[in-house]
């Protein structure tokens, strides 16, 4: 499941330093087209940990998984407190539309993210220290600006809400209260 709320706080933000991109998955929603609208309706997304790689030799470090984990969600999941549809399909993590041939899987996805990330509907803040973004990550997607390697620094905290609790029983003790 993924964080219901996400901030991030600027710690060190150097000038010229990566910058975070915003983008509305229920906004998408709202303004898709009809025609691709009803081409997505009752299809499922499969979504893997870490990244895809569409677009082919890049120079990014690629984790090493001994396996990766993967969930299938609908392309269009409502959204648990407001109950308003969000298209749910991630450039970083959308694997696969699981019930087209992975051709027509790509072709639509390219479709949804070109409307999705459409820089006239994308928020990318410029950073500066003590600066704080609060966002639904149920309704938002965020990405990182491109990092150079001996570029300007950037540092950013994180806090992620609710915070995940473990599943795992706690051991009780004799007269022991939890």
């Amino acid at each position: 499941e993924p964080f219901q709320v996400l901030s991030l706080y600027g710690v060190v933000a150097e000038p010229g330093s990566a910058t975070t991109s915003l983008a509305s998955g229920v906004h998408a929603w709202e303004a898709l087209p009809s025609d691709l609208r009803r081409r997505v309706e009752g299809l499922h997304a499969r979504h893997i940990t870490g990244q895809v790689y569409r677009r082919g030799g890049d120079d990014l470090l690629r984790p090493e998984r001994s396996a990766d984990q993967s969930t299938v969600t609908p392309v269009v999941r409502r959204h648990p407190r407001t109950g308003r549809p969000v298209l749910y399909v991630s450039q970083q993590m959308t694997e696969q539309i699981v019930e087209l041939e992975p051709e027509q899987s790509e072709e639509l996805l390219t479709e949804l993210f070109a409307h999705l990330y459409d820089p006239a509907v994308v928020y990318e803040h410029t950073w500066k220290v003590g600066d704080l973004i609060v966002f639904d990550n149920l309704a938002m997607q965020h990405a990182r600006g491109n990092v150079e390697i001996d570029g300007p620094a950037r540092t950013l905290r994180k806090v992620i809400a609710p915070i995940p609790t473990l599943q795992a029983e706690m051991p009780t003790f004799a007269g022991a209260t939890r």
